[in-house]
């Protein structure tokens, strides 16, 4: 995760915003809707995010090859 992102998830919400506010049910625990991403949105907080869950998935497929 990015510092800046790290940084802007700190601040309160903008819900001004149409790409990314909290999500309507599960704000709670820190999750937020990208409806409709911008450009540096998609960049900057899709992709790492998108990276992270394929890499969470691809170590845990491994250690189930592995164990199998």
């Amino acid at each position: 995760m990015t510092e800046s992102y790290r940084h802007r998830r700190a601040i309160e919400p903008d819900y001004a915003t149409l790409d990314r506010v909290p999500h309507p049910v599960h704000a709670g625990q820190h999750w937020i809707s990208i409806l409709n991403p911008s450009g540096e949105t998609f960049e900057f907080v899709v992709k790492p995010l998108l990276r992270e869950a394929h890499d969470r998935i691809a170590t845990t497929r491994a250690a189930q090859r592995a164990a199998g």
